[in-house]
This record gives C-alpha cells, sequence and structure tokens, in this order.
C-alpha cells in the first residue's frame, strides 16, 4: 500500500480525506491515508499555511515521518484567476508533494454530486438551477448550496457549514461522482490513480 498524507485547507477539506468512504476508494486504488491531516490547529488552517515555506516544510517532514511516500496539498482557487496562480503560492518544490486546487472552492465538489443532490433537494432541483450542471463556473458555491436548500427545503437554509458538510458526506457524497461534473475532482482522481502503481 502507498502511504499519502494531506495538507488541507480547510475543516470540510478535512472531513472529505478523513471519511470513511474516501479511505475505503483509496483502499480500493492501494493507497492508505495517514491518520493526521494537518494543520491539526483549526486556527492554522486557511491559504497562508501554504504561503510559510517554513510552516510547510514541517508539515511535510512529520508526514514523511509518520510514514507518508506523498502528501497531497488541498486549496480552493477562491478569487485567483488560474489554477498555475494557486499551485504556485503552496511554497513547496519537494517531488512527493502532489498540489490540489478546488475549482471554485470545495463546495464545488459538493455541486458536482448530481446524484447526491438529487437525493438531498429532491429530483426536480436542477430544473431550478441548471447552472448546477456546471459547477466549476459558479462564483460562489457555498453560496448556491445554500440558496437551493431555501427554495428546495421550505426556506430550511443550511445553517452550520460543517455540519452540512457531515451531513452530506453520510448521505453518500463520492468524490466519483463528483469527477463526473468538476474537472479538478478528476484531476484529484487521476493523481491518486497516478501513484497507486
Amino acid at each position: 500500500m502507498v502511504k499519502v498524507g494531506f495538507i488541507v485547507e480547510g475543516d470540510t477539506e478535512k472531513q472529505i480525506v478523513s471519511s470513511d468512504s474516501f479511505k475505503a476508494l483509496c483502499r480500493k486504488a492501494g493507497i492508505e491515508v495517514i491518520n493526521g491531516i494537518f494543520p491539526t490547529n483549526k486556527r492554522e488552517r486557511g491559504k497562508d499555511v501554504f504561503k510559510n515555506e517554513e510552516k510547510l516544510h514541517s508539515f511535510t517532514q512529520l508526514l514523511h515521518d509518520m510514514g507518508a511516500e506523498y502528501i497531497f496539498c488541498m486549496r480552493d482557487l477562491e478569487d485567483l484567476t488560474c489554477i498555475s496562480s494557486a499551485k504556485t503560492e503552496i511554497q513547496n518544490a519537494d517531488e512527493t508533494v502532489i498540489k490540489i486546487i478546488v475549482v471554485k472552492q470545495i463546495e464545488t465538489w459538493f455541486l458536482g454530486d448530481l446524484a447526491l443532490l438529487k437525493t438531498y433537494f429532491g429530483s426536480n432541483f436542477l430544473e431550478l438551477f441548471p447552472e448546477v450542471a456546471n459547477p466549476e463556473t459558479i462564483i460562489k458555491p457555498s453560496e448556491k448550496l445554500k440558496e437551493i436548500s431555501m427554495a428546495t427545503r421550505n426556506g430550511k437554509g443550511i445553517g452550520d457549514k460543517l455540519l452540512f458538510a457531515k451531513s452530506l458526506l453520510r448521505n453518500g457524497f463520492t468524490i466519483e461522482h463528483s469527477a463526473e461534473n468538476c474537472p479538478s475532482a478528476q484531476y484529484f482522481l487521476d493523481k491518486l490513480k497516478s501513484i497507486s502503481h
């Protein structure tokens, strides 16, 4: 089994890569996800962690010490104009570090899982929100999820973002389904497959 570690921007990314469904996907590919996703401290998360070369190096070293052969750095594109700019901000030249940029926010990947959203919001939600068929063109995916929730659940919003993410994971979110509509999710899966051989 190839051992991988993760350095992530936020709590939602952490929930996804530490979920049972993601770990099962990795096991099928011959990949073991190392316990301990960095930064462990909630206050240290955010894009700034990737801009701090010293801190990023220490997280990378810790993961290597725990047995990681490859390390995935995951961050959102947000307002940057291109993926290359976002990758450049990740201050690490280690060849075992794989940079994953989510277009635009991690919530884009939730929007990409149409099977999940049809179950969660009702099969007609696409008629109300046809733009979701191309989730990476949506500027503020987290706001779009709130809008869909308000329109399809009798005015009931999302509330706590992390609890909502947990609910989507419990209800069957998969990166494989998301990859059908999100090139950045497909890129992530392709990178996982490339290290599993």
